[in-house]
This record gives structure tokens, C-alpha cells and sequence, in this order.
């Protein structure tokens, strides 16, 4: 929600609601932005105001400790062993070295998953998410989509995403789905993307539109407006430039 401050527009809030792509101007926005702020200087008072609500919306079990907002991510760090984290190091390390093999990589997000006690969704594995897209770029030269979707979908789950019929095998689905948004990543419209290109190589319009659309969704959440992204000309990402090859040689 933004409220204007220019000499030449009026004072209104407008919210903007950028997945039905819809805005609302006037009262409305400005009782939001009250009792969000309200909410905020006054978050005891959080529970009584969800109580108004008689859906089946479901907070966060816990939201404070010792009068402390609840942070996740900084949770569980703080519950992770030291031992972990250098393990982790190391692995990593080990991921991004000149000499490591494709199978070896695998085998460390494989070892890299275990040193987590949380689940994504609950807490970000951010350090994961370079490493899958470093995978998309290698199945990529190889054009094992099976293996570029697979990897795309770990980087988002890997941040907490969840998101169903993106695959393509054992047969392709209709309709993709998020079911629940991850962490924002600078990364994922070129993931979104890297998926779209890949369904519009195998002729699957249906899913590359959506795919699309979702890129495009993401980059109005990061940027906070969508008329800078461009649709056929995304950021520099191997997978993209692979496909786009691919769909012009009809390899």
C-alpha cells in the first residue's frame, strides 16, 4: 500500500492487490493501513483482531518468546549445532570446486539436506538455492528437462515454496499451482522463466503462459512494479538462452 506525496496527485491511499491485479483507493486502504500500524506498535492486541476473522485462516503457533517477536530463520540458526554449520562450509565448498562431478554434486545437496532440522517452509535454506540452479545450468547443456524441472522446483522448495503440476513427466499436468509462496529471491523470475522455456520447447502453451504469468507475478513482489519486466527477454540465465536455441533449431 502506498499513500501519494506529490504535489501534483491527492493525498489517497490506493492498496494494491497484485495477484488479481485489482486496486482500491480511498477508506478502505486507509483503515488497512491504521490497524496494520496499530497492529504493529501493539501486537498483544494481534490474537483479538484475528478473532474477527471466522475463516480458516491459521497463524503462526508462536509469535513471541519472552516478549520477542518469533523469527524463524534466526530460530533455527540458533538451534543448529556448530558442527552443522561447518559441515555445511565444507560442503558447499566442495559443491563449487572446479574438479567436483556432476554425481558428486548431487550426493552433496543430498548430505547438505540433512544438516537442516527444519523444514523450508518453516525456515529458508537460501545456501541451497545456488546450488540447484548451478544444476539447471548443467542438465541444461545436456537438455535433461526432467532434471532442470527438478532442480528449478528444489530451488523454490528450498525457500520455502510450494508448488504443484509444474513436472512434465510421467505426464504433464493442465494447471500449475502455488500453493504457499516461498521467501522472495532475486533468482526466481529467471527460474520462472527457465520453466516457462522449457514447456513452450515440448509445445505445452497452457503451462508456458502460466509459467509466465507467475515470472512475471514475481517480479511485480520484488520490483514492486511489472513494467520493466519483459517477457521475452529475461535476465541472463544458461537455461533460457539453451532453450531459446533449442526452439529455433528444433533440437
Amino acid at each position: 500500500m502506498a499513500q501519494s506525496k506529490s504535489k501534483n496527485l491527492s493525498g489517497t491511499s490506493h492498496l494494491i492487490n497484485v495477484l488479481d491485479n485489482r486496486m482500491s483507493v480511498g477508506t478502505d486502504t486507509d483503515l488497512i493501513r491504521d490497524i496494520s500500524t496499530k497492529l504493529i506498535l501493539n501486537p498483544s492486541q494481534k490474537l483479538t483482531y484475528e478473532d474477527l476473522y471466522r475463516g480458516n485462516y491459521k497463524g503462526a503457533s508462536r509469535i513471541t518468546n519472552d516478549g520477542y517477536p518469533v523469527i524463524n530463520t534466526c530460530e533455527d540458526d540458533q538451534g543448529t549445532p556448530q558442527a552443522d554449520k561447518i559441515q555445511r562450509r565444507k560442503l558447499i565448498k566442495g559443491f563449487n570446486a572446479p574438479s567436483t562431478s556432476t554425481g558428486r554434486k548431487l550426493e552433496i545437496v543430498r548430505q547438505l539436506d540433512k544438516t537442516y532440522r527444519s523444514a523450508p517452509s518453516q525456515a529458508p535454506r537460501f545456501e541451497m538455492w545456488d546450488l540447484h540452479m548451478s544444476l539447471v545450468e548443467v542438465f541444461a547443456k545436456n537438455a535433461d528437462t526432467d532434471e532442470i524441472i527438478q532442480h528449478v522446483l528444489a530451488a523454490f522448495t528450498s525457500v520455502g515454496f510450494v508448488i504443484e503440476g509444474a513436472r512434465i513427466s510421467p505426464f504433464p499436468s493442465t494447471k500449475i499451482v502455488v500453493r504457499k509462496w516461498g521467501a522472495p529471491h532475486d533468482g526466481a523470475t529467471s527460474a520462472w522463466l527457465s520453466l516457462r522455456n522449457v514447456y513452450k520447447a515440448f509445445g505445452l502453451t497452457e503451462l508456458a503462459d502460466q509459467a509466465k504469468e507467475f515470472a512475471r507475478i514475481t517480479w511485480l513482489l520484488l520490483a514492486g512494479e511489472d513494467t520493466t519486466f519483459v517477457y521475452d527477454n529475461p535476465p541472463n540465465n544458461y537455461a533460457y538462452f539453451f532453450f531459446s536455441r533449442w526452439e529455433l533449431t528444433g533440437y
